[in-house]
């Protein structure tokens, strides 16, 4: 993660460095957009398995099975949230005192 830089990102995704600093004013922005990506996927596939009336009890069994599945079938995501985190919380600090 800190090696990684906006323009080894566009040279992977084979668009102009101009078009990411467009998007995105530095890294940790580009970071936090691939997390909430992550975020909401999951938040959709557990919202689907919950349905209104259901009841806080039943809600919550049924948010917890929906979890399990779905992250076993996007291990790939997982590793990398789990990655954007930790990095996350190591240059918190130093990224924080810059804004």
């Amino acid at each position: 993660m800190a090696s990684t830089t906006t323009r080894r990102i566009a040279t992977v995704l084979r668009v102009p460095l101009g078009t990411v600093h467009y998007h995105f004013e530095h890294k940790q922005q580009l970071f936090e957009a691939i997390s909430d990506t992550f975020c909401a996927t999951g938040k959709e596939w557990v919202a689907a398995h919950v349905t209104a009336g259901m009841g806080l009890t039943a809600a919550a069994g049924a948010m917890a099975r929906a979890f399990s599945p779905w992250v076993a079938r996007t291990p790939a995501d997982q590793l990398t949230e789990f990655e954007l985190g930790i990095w996350a919380l190591r240059t918190a600090p130093a990224v924080y005192a810059k804004l």
